[in-house]
């Protein structure tokens, strides 16, 4: 499993039938020092733009993620470009933010 960026998608037709397919940019598989001390909790990964592109069945999609970029981390050396790491369900708890209203109203 790796994480990417869809940079777009599309439909190739190959003898009778049409594949739909997406083209994306690839992310570097996750430091594994910072994933294995954070317990597996924090992916800090690098984007590999077009040097990491690749196409894929839209399929094969798994779930959408973000990638939030973090400053530089001591513990990560050697690369020079901003580091990403991987959000989940981002936004999931924005129903939560607001003023509690009752639900029962008889007007």
């Amino acid at each position: 499993m790796y994480c990417g960026e869809v940079r777009f998608y599309f439909q190739l037709k190959i003898g009778e039938s049409t594949r739909t397919l997406a083209i994306l940019s690839r992310y570097t598989a996750p430091h594994r020092w910072l994933l294995s001390e954070s317990y597996g909790t924090v992916w800090s990964c690098h984007a590999l733009g077009d040097d990491g592109l690749a196409i894929i069945e839209v399929s094969d999609i798994q779930s959408c993620i973000a990638m939030i970029p973090h400053a530089d981390l001591p513990c990560i050396e050697g690369y020079t470009s901003t580091p990403y790491f991987m959000m989940e369900k981002l936004g999931d708890d924005t129903e939560l933010v607001g003023p509690d209203e009752p639900e029962d109203s008889d007007e």
